[in-house]
């Protein structure tokens, strides 16, 4: 066992020892309550506007007085109370607003854009409709057109049809599935291209049919697409409904629709779908 050791008389002369140790300070318990963030970091500022961007302050209080015009306007036309002006400095309180006035449009279930617009030193609002096709696919009924153009009792239904489609084509921008890089004609060719593969059929007959198929359905579509590119199917729009004898209700129908595309043909004879 181990003796004790000796206990040593205190008060002797102690030296320095080879390495000291700090003292160590009592951490309080509990986190010391921190100061309010800075008023500064709950300021909202406004971007600088250029040179370029700078309005001359006549013309500024004439640009808000024409905005907020054309704004009570526009919410009368759509029964609509108009929101209350956001205050903040010109012109940011014309972006502002015009985002109230959509945001307000869109809750009443329209789908109209506006857009702020000078003309002749005047600022006004107009409005943007735009047809959002969404997921769906439209793509132009080509088969049944050229059954009607090749019965000379029903060409001229077929021709009015070919001058339909043709300003869809050429003008609104409805594709045509042999058109390239189309989606359709690409599911086409897949499904072509697994119809021909070996050991894809088990039966042959059925193998065989398909590709009568296809083969028909390509040589249709290189005919259609060639007679909706011509130019003349859109130069003779106008005549053909003009001179177009209806003779059933199914014709008066397609007679009405087709007068409706030639009026959006006339007046807007560049608007496409894609822009």
């Amino acid at each position: 066992m181990d003796a004790a050791p000796k206990a040593r008389k205190g008060g002797g002369k102690m030296g320095q020892t080879s390495r000291e140790r700090g003292t160590r300070k009592t951490v309080p318990k509990g986190r010391t309550q921190g100061t309010a963030a800075p008023a500064f970091l709950a300021q909202r500022f406004y971007p600088l506007a250029t040179e370029e961007a700078t309005v001359a302050p006549t013309a500024a209080c004439g640009m808000e007085r024409d905005f907020y015009a054309s704004a009570g306007n526009l919410c009368s036309l759509y029964g609509m109370a108009q929101p209350p002006r956001s205050g903040v400095p010109f012109p940011f309180n014309l972006s502002r607003d015009l985002e109230g006035l959509r945001q307000g449009l869109k809750a009443r279930g329209h789908q109209i854009d506006l857009r702020l617009l000078e003309m002749e030193e005047k600022t006004c609002l107009a409005t943007v409709e735009t047809f959002s096709t969404q997921s769906t696919l439209f793509y132009l009924p080509v088969l049944p057109m050229l059954n009607l153009l090749e019965n000379s009792e029903r060409r001229a239904v077929g021709e009015l049809l070919q001058s339909v489609f043709a300003y869809l084509l050429q003008v609104v921008g409805v594709p045509h599935f042999a058109s390239d890089y189309g989606y359709l004609g690409g599911i086409y060719e897949m499904l072509s291209d697994w119809w021909s593969e070996d050991g894809y059929a088990e039966d042959e007959a059925e193998r065989l049919a398909h590709e009568a198929f296809f083969e028909r359905l390509w040589h249709h579509g290189k005919i259609s697409l060639h007679l909706l590119s011509e130019k003349s199917a859109l130069d003779d729009f106008g005549q053909r409904v003009n001179g177009f004898k209806a003779e059933c209700d199914a014709e008066r129908d397609l007679l009405k629709t087709a007068a409706d595309f030639l009026a959006l043909y006339r007046n807007y004879p560049e608007r496409s779908i894609i822009l």
